[in-house]
């Protein structure tokens, strides 16, 4: 049944994503005002495109992804149906799921350009680009995988702050040599557990140096001890010399525990619904099913994942573990890199 208590409850969650985004981005403009970083309008204007739709409540000013949902699953849907006429699906559970994926997919994205923010406006600061510490990586990088803590601080402290804010999803901040040997890594006890000092295999580093750009690799497992999955956010830094040349990698490891904890606050199992966020490999992110958000699974075989990342938006029925199931997919470009949104239901026919 249609459900406008429930929309708003989403909405709610959209409003908050942007809020502290913009709430966050403010405080670093206070703080690095000294800096004269020239980029932070421009991202702020990112974040606040939806929040006229947000303040007035009026759903006809939804941002234009979430108008797009609807044309796509009048376009993608009827493929996608395992031979079942249209006429076999709920049009309201259809309407519901399309703006719930629309709604969480412009929250996701929210979510990575605030990261992304954080670290691209932090990256043009000279305590960051600056690497005359980096010659004792000769006695210190088969050690202690890096500089050690006493040095560098300036950076150390830079990267502190970041995760040290209430708003930010990164647990981890590090900066890469341009051969890709760790320098240094923030908490510093992650920096003592590595099991790897050099990281040029990764993809996140392998796509910054490639297109000099900020970057959004996909799901990994971490080479610290603790072994935890993560998606790394990775910006070049260039010199300070001639600002052209590469210096390094400023990145930060994606909290997906924060990310679960805010999906599944919605309490959407006791709507017989499940929301996933998927990387291009098809791999989860995270979950609003608490009992499976701690569970490896891919979804990458699924015709709805493989049309999201094509950058198609629409809705499918398809057996997923052995059960025939209602998919909506939403699409989530950032950064040379398209992850998804996936709405679970189970298909009840009418």
């Amino acid at each position: 049944m249609h459900n406008n208590g429930f929309r708003h409850r989403v909405l709610f969650l959209l409003t908050v994503s942007i809020s502290t985004a913009i709430c966050l981005l403010s405080l670093l403009n206070a703080n690095l005002v000294s800096a004269n970083v020239t980029s932070l309008a421009n991202k702020t204007e990112i974040l606040q495109k939806p929040q006229s739709m947000l303040t007035t409540g009026d759903l006809s000013l939804l941002p234009a992804g979430i108008q797009i949902v609807n044309e796509g699953i009048n376009k993608t849907g009827g493929n996608l149906t395992d031979g079942l006429p249209d006429s076999k699906v709920d049009p309201e559970t259809v309407s519901d799921n399309a703006l719930l994926a629309s709604i969480f997919a412009t929250d996701l994205s929210n979510r990575l350009n605030q990261s992304a923010s954080l670290l691209e406006i932090t990256a043009e600061l000279p305590q960051v680009r600056n690497t005359s510490f980096a010659n004792l990586l000769n006695q210190t990088l088969g050690t202690l995988h890096g500089v050690p803590q006493h040095i560098d601080t300036e950076k150390r402290m830079l990267a502190k702050n970041i995760l040290s804010s209430k708003d930010s999803d990164l647990f981890e901040v590090f900066y890469l040599m341009p051969n890709g040997d760790m320098y240094m890594i923030e908490p510093y006890s992650t920096q003592e557990t590595l099991t790897a000092n050099n990281y040029a295999f990764r993809d996140y580093f392998q796509g910054t140096v490639r297109y000099n750009d900020t970057y959004l690799g996909n799901a990994i497992t971490t080479t610290a001890a603790s072994g935890i999955r993560e998606a790394v956010m990775a910006v070049p830094v260039f010199s300070l010399d001639d600002n052209a040349t590469l210096a390094g990698v400023w990145a930060g490891g994606i909290d997906f525990g924060r990310i679960n904890q805010e999906l599944q606050a919605f309490k959407l199992d006791e709507r017989n619904k499940r929301v996933v966020y998927v990387d291009s490999n098809g791999e989860k992110i995270s979950d609003s099913d608490s009992l499976l958000s701690n569970k490896f699974e891919s979804f990458g075989k699924l015709n709805s994942f493989k049309n999201a990342v094509r950058g198609e938006a629409g809705y499918g029925i398809e057996t997923a573990n052995g059960k025939k199931t209602i998919i909506t997919y939403h699409p989530v470009n950032a950064f040379h890199n398209t992850w998804a949104v996936l709405v679970i239901e189970p298909f009840v026919s009418p």
